[in-house]
């Protein structure tokens, strides 16, 4: 396993390119970390022909994530002649984070960096010194797997929210076949008619109408909190004025357990960020 990398802790910053003609094509922009100045050169010229765009450029990744949030790049190129965990730990972070394409090169092509930088979200490992049509081809590629990625993603969101949608809608259902005492078919048709009329998604309709018998429980467990209360000191009393009477004992304890319980639901439930439930 190699070492940490000791690159310097010097950062290089380019200022963003100009504005181009909204009918020009758009550049891919990069932020470049490389492990020294000497190489400054040859990068440039590397980038250069293949006309992407420098927004940054980094000696070390101390603050590549940082740059990254602060550039918003297409492609980040990390050239890390002996990789390392610590350089993976902050590909993963920047796969987690950015919709940006990651590239690692370097002139360590042992199998075992290649499977860490897959498992980091990494798009591109690429063996240093094989020429600038080599790293061409595997910039495409990987932005090309990056853009599938993040197209998977993107669908994976939009059918998990459907899904949260379509529980939401059967749970609402639920609830408006209790309280209005209607049929599941009659239930749906109050959500959608609801729906259109307030121009809302059936998801954020049905969100609300949770959201409302929410309240109502917690104002309604709030209420028997007062007479529970009230129940609980009477029968306090009692107990007090004829201890010899176990039934009085028997409602006590059932009162007090309905208190509890009250109160554990209401503290589970609603929310101390939350002034309009708090009150």
């Amino acid at each position: 396993m190699a070492g940490r990398i000791a690159w310097p802790l010097k950062l290089i910053v380019e200022p963003a390119p100009t504005a181009q003609n909204e009918h020009s094509i758009p550049m891919t922009s990069v932020v470049l970390v490389h492990h020294n100045a000497s190489g400054r050169v040859w990068w440039r010229s590397e980038l250069d022909a293949m006309d992407l765009v420098v927004l940054a450029e980094l000696l070390n990744c101390s603050n590549l994530v940082q740059e990254v949030a602060r550039c918003a790049p297409d492609l980040v190129l990390v050239d890390a002649p002996q990789p390392d965990d610590a350089l993976f730990s902050i590909m993963s972070t920047l796969s987690a984070a950015s919709a940006c394409t990651l590239v690692v090169v370097s002139s360590d092509p042992l199998p075992p960096w290649a499977s860490l930088a897959v498992k980091a979200g990494v798009h591109g490992y690429v063996v240093q010194d094989q020429g600038v049509l080599h790293l061409q081809a595997v910039v495409a590629q990987a932005r090309a797997r990056q853009q599938r990625e993040q197209g998977l993603l993107d669908r994976l969101d939009d059918v998990s929210q459907r899904l949260e949608e379509r529980k939401a809608v059967e749970r609402a259902k639920g609830i408006l076949m209790q309280a209005r005492s209607v049929s599941d078919e009659e239930a749906f048709q109050m959500l959608r008619n609801a729906s259109m009329h307030a121009n809302l998604r059936l998801g954020q309709v049905s969100q609300h109408i949770i959201q409302s018998a929410h309240l109502a429980e917690a104002l309604n467990r709030a209420g028997q909190l007062r007479m529970l209360s009230q129940r609980a000191i009477k029968l306090h009393l009692l107990r007090l004025a004829e201890p010899r009477d176990k039934a009085h004992k028997t409602q006590l304890d059932d009162t007090v357990q309905r208190v509890a319980s009250n109160l554990a639901w209401l503290g589970k439930n609603l929310s101390a960020g939350h002034p309009a439930e708090l009150l």
